[in-house]
């Protein structure tokens, strides 16, 4: 090209260069986003447990119905229960096991339409005298107005 000089033309290219290489992690980065009020649900549902905190829990559950339950050696046996219900029987799951962790990987949040939401997380606790035992949890969350509220709970098998 005329008029530029050599000097010019290797700044171009090692300008051209240097964006070919960093576009294309631009594009392949995942989304990741969850709306912020899921998120927020999350962490509430996550210090529930690491506080032991059965009324926290009952806040998070829907308000249109029961909440259904399919956890390994849950006292009330598996079934459909209501948010007070479902506080009386943490209350004594809290007072017999102590949660060390559980974290939802906010990356691995799947959402379904209409207004679906599955988070999966590593649930690590120890019943008082026992062994420490982690198992899946899994919880599916559906959109009520602007907040997100505990339509299942589900271990896994």
């Amino acid at each position: 090209m005329p008029g530029v000089s050599r000097r010019g033309w290797s700044v171009l290219e090692v300008s051209l260069l240097s964006l070919s290489l960093f576009a294309p992690h631009v594009q392949a980065r995942p989304e990741t986003s969850i709306p912020g009020a899921l998120a927020n649900r999350l962490s509430q549902l996550e210090d529930a447990f690491r506080r032991s905190d059965a009324a926290a829990l009952r806040a998070a559950c829907t308000l249109s119905g029961k909440v259904r339950v399919e956890m390994r050696n849950f006292p009330s046996g598996q079934g459909s229960f209501g948010a007070s219900q479902l506080e009386v029987i943490f209350r004594q799951i809290f007072k017999d096991e102590r949660t060390r962790e559980l974290r939802f990987p906010r990356g691995d949040v799947k959402l379904s339409p209409p207004a679906t939401a599955f988070a999966r997380g590593a649930w690590v606790h120890r019943p008082v005298g026992g062994a420490e035992i982690t198992e899946t949890l899994t919880v599916t969350l559906r959109a009520e107005g602007d907040d997100w509220r505990i339509q299942e709970l589900r271990s896994g098998r």
